[in-house]
């Protein structure tokens, strides 16, 4: 059963997430929201196209991270992507602030 999501460890995986959320906050000092999302400047196309290398780099990188973190037996490639689709929000917030292109 490689796609049953069991509700508490979604629950823990989410805790997980926003702890990971949290200490990124209080190192880089960057605001981050878990409920909106973050609208995309207007930039220019050369702009536009190293912003999506970093994130996709990004998102790659916190994927990676994320799997570590959580064993395996915990958690299933699935479970672990349903999370990282709430927490990629931050991840693009903190691009956007670092960035200065």
């Amino acid at each position: 059963m490689c796609c049953e999501v069991d509700l508490m460890t979604f629950l823990n995986l989410e805790i997980k997430g926003r702890e990971i959320g949290h200490v990124l906050h209080q190192t880089l000092k960057v605001p981050f929201s878990h409920s909106k999302v973050f609208p995309l400047p207007m930039i220019s196309k050369t702009k536009q196209i190293l912003y999506n290398y970093v994130v996709g780099g990004l998102k790659i990188m916190m994927m990676m991270m994320v799997m570590l973190m959580i064993s395996v037996t915990e958690a299933t490639v699935l479970q672990v992507v349903v999370v990282m689709a709430f927490h990629i929000n931050w991840v693009t917030r903190i691009v956007l602030n670092a960035s200065t292109f």
